[in-house]
């Protein structure tokens, strides 16, 4: 789809039942959502990190030379011969961006982002590869991350509800054809600070059946933050993704919701976006974000 409707959201962290500045502030110690039976691995110095970078791309139709026979599509079936050639490219282009974490979109699996790291990234330290497939569909939401994840959640089997449609018998129109696109995952730093790192690829499409479709998306995201900052006021939570959307449609104000100032959150020292264009043969955007503890 466009470009201009293509939008890898780089911030969130905030409580959903207050906006400020207080709200994307570190605090060390804030609680943590760490869980006494979730070790640290021993090769994890979390004193490497006062710093976390966070790459989101969306690779556009990247996927491996073996067909799945459980996935009928020809660009699965058949891929380009250039497939070598890409991810070269795309080797290339995560060396010198040298993210802490990288957030894909369209890509075919956490097992092919794994071999492609063990082939082209060994030296960078990535050991998580988590992700969501569907069952039925070839691009996917796959976290690569050299810092230790936790608990994964997926919105895949939840039905949400298309705002505004209705199917043929006159009910609500719901759907859950795109929800295995959208997963959060913590992001254990350190002892005191985590946060909940969420991905997304948002059904794309303009118009209001599309538009409905992703609200009731995000309607279901904003139901688990309620939950979850209910249980924690101080919950840290990153959206990252294409969320085929742009800053003042209504799918973007209903996410952020109505009171959230945009300006502050964009300007905010902790989560300080850095966008980087790179072009590959993909032509695929990409951000590239920092964040200081």
């Amino acid at each position: 789809m466009p470009s201009v409707y293509r939008l890898a959201l780089f911030i969130l962290a905030l409580s959903f039942t207050a906006c400020s500045t207080s709200s994307i502030t570190t605090n060390s110690s804030a609680p943590t959502d760490r869980w006494e039976s979730i070790a640290t691995p021993s090769w994890y110095d979390h004193t490497e990190h006062d710093t976390i970078s966070v790459v989101t791309w969306n690779v556009e139709h990247f996927v491996d030379e073996y067909d799945n026979p459980y996935i009928d599509n020809a660009r699965e079936n058949e891929p380009s011969d250039d497939l070598p050639d890409r991810r070269k490219l795309l080797a290339e282009a995560l060396i010198d961006l040298n993210a802490d974490i990288v957030v894909f979109q369209e890509i075919e699996s956490a097992s092919y982002v794994q071999a492609i790291a063990e082939e082209y990234l060994e030296e960078m330290g990535y050991r998580y590869f988590t992700s969501r497939e569907s069952n039925d569909w070839y691009m996917n939401v796959v976290v690569m991350s050299r810092i230790p994840l936790g608990l994964l959640h997926s919105y895949a089997n939840a039905d949400t509800f298309i705002l505004g449609e209705q199917d043929d018998d006159g009910n609500p129109a719901v759907q859950n054809f795109t929800n295995n696109r959208m997963l959060s995952v913590n992001v254990h730093v350190n002892p005191n600070y985590s946060f909940l790192l969420t991905s997304l690829h948002l059904k794309a499409g303009r118009g209001e059946r599309n538009e409905g479709w992703r609200i009731g998306q995000i309607n279901l995201l904003r139901d688990h933050y309620s939950m979850i900052t209910s249980m924690d006021p101080d919950a840290n939570i990153l959206v990252t993704g294409d969320l085929n959307t742009i800053p003042g449609d209504r799918e973007f104000i209903q996410l952020l919701g109505p009171d959230t100032d945009l300006t502050l959150l964009i300007l905010s020292p902790v989560f300080k976006p850095i966008p980087i264009q790179l072009t590959t043969r993909s032509a695929s955007s990409i951000t590239f974000f920092q964040m200081k503890l």
